[in-house]
């Protein structure tokens, strides 16, 4: 009875926590790259009206003062004060294979106050999270090097409308609202004919909408989660980094939310020359990839 007790318990605390009602229980954790930092486990959001919507940003024309990543490889951009630079382009991480039914894709996501490039106009977007299916909203964890300094935040890359959506700049009010344990929670979503991208607040145990509605589409048939920089192979060349790690990448599949195993992702060989270490924690799964330290 006691047994039966307690797995009532954990299954009515994940319950609620789904809806933003109350924290999850402290022993009902995942793992994060194989060592003792647990983090409690957020189930992922399916019922969007239990969101929190006051600090969402709506979709709107122009560019913004960020560079197109999508084009940095192929062309000139004018980079956030930076002036003009050409750029080249080096990732690593996981392909999401568009698996018919996939209306979602959420991860665990690290995020630096401290993390410095090396000259202007270099940019790192680590982690990145993109459904597959032509999904339109990326999580963008960014960090671009300007004449006036560093920035560092985490935003939302409409590929629609081809412009970053600066959600929160990565400092200490961000970490204690959005992470734990180093780690935020982004999740994008298609419901009622609409793509929103959500990011989970510890404090209050909800999901703020970053960004949405958004109807629109992206380029790309496939997902990823990656490692994407923009530069660092150039000039002083790669700057020594902050491990970055993506775990417990996830996607929503007809209803039921599944690790990214080689049943819906595949490895994303680094394309150029990464100086870094970079593997997958799990071995021969694709949902938790690290990447970073001296080059």
């Amino acid at each position: 009875m006691k047994r039966l007790l307690t797995v009532l318990t954990f299954l009515l605390v994940v319950s609620l926590v789904g809806f933003g009602a109350v924290p999850v229980a402290a022993d009902n954790t995942i793992s994060i790259n194989n060592t003792t930092a647990n983090i409690p486990i957020i189930p992922p959001l399916n019922d969007i009206s239990k969101a929190n919507f006051s600090k969402c940003i709506s979709p709107h024309g122009g560019v913004s003062d960020e560079p197109n990543a999508a084009n940095l490889n192929t062309s000139n951009e004018n980079l956030g004060g930076g002036g003009v630079s050409p750029m080249t382009q080096e990732c690593f991480g996981t392909w999401v294979t568009n698996t018919s039914g996939v209306n979602g894709i959420y991860s665990y996501n690290t995020a630096s106050t401290s993390l410095t490039l090396n000259q202007v106009g270099d940019q790192l977007d680590a982690p990145t999270l993109l459904g597959p299916g032509v999904c339109p909203l990326e999580i963008v964890t960014f960090y671009l090097d300007t004449s006036s300094g560093m920035q560092r935040k985490v935003t939302v890359y409409d590929h629609e409308l081809e412009n970053y959506n600066d959600f929160a700049t990565i400092n200490s009010s961000f970490l204690s609202k959005y992470t734990y344990n180093g780690y935020y929670i982004g999740e994008v979503v298609y419901s009622g004919g609409d793509w929103w991208a959500f990011i989970y607040d510890w404090t209050s145990y909800t999901w703020d909408a970053m960004y949405g509605p958004e109807q629109g589409k992206s380029w790309s048939q496939v997902g990823w989660d990656m490692f994407e920089s923009y530069g660092l192979d150039t000039g002083p060349g790669w700057p020594t980094i902050p491990v970055i790690n993506s775990n417990y990448l996830t996607i929503e599949l007809n209803g039921n939310w599944d690790r990214v195993t080689p049943t819906y992702g595949s490895y994303m060989s680094p394309a150029g020359s990464i100086p870094y270490s970079y593997g997958f924690y799990s071995g021969s799964n694709y949902y938790d990839w690290y990447c970073g330290g001296a080059p």
